[in-house]
């Protein structure tokens, strides 16, 4: 993942990223397993979300609901 590459591999932003998650998952590297973001997308292509229709399904870990602005380290 060469776009987020410096972001994970910075172990001060990883904790910052974890701490600010709404659920509170500390993970490795400060982002979502593969599984975390494929689940939600399966789900939705499935029969299983048949009668949901226009809205928007945040896969953030709690970001958005709590205003997870990224603050880097030191500042």
């Amino acid at each position: 993942m060469p776009l987020t590459d410096q972001m994970r591999l910075d172990g001060k932003v990883v904790a910052v990223v974890g701490a600010a998650s709404g659920i509170g998952k500390a993970v490795s590297h400060g982002c979502a397993e593969v599984g975390e973001m494929v689940r939600p997308a399966v789900f939705l292509a499935s029969d299983s979300s048949s009668y949901i229709t226009g809205t928007v399904l945040y896969v953030d870990g709690g970001w958005t609901a709590i205003d997870g602005r990224f603050r880097p380290p030191g500042t």
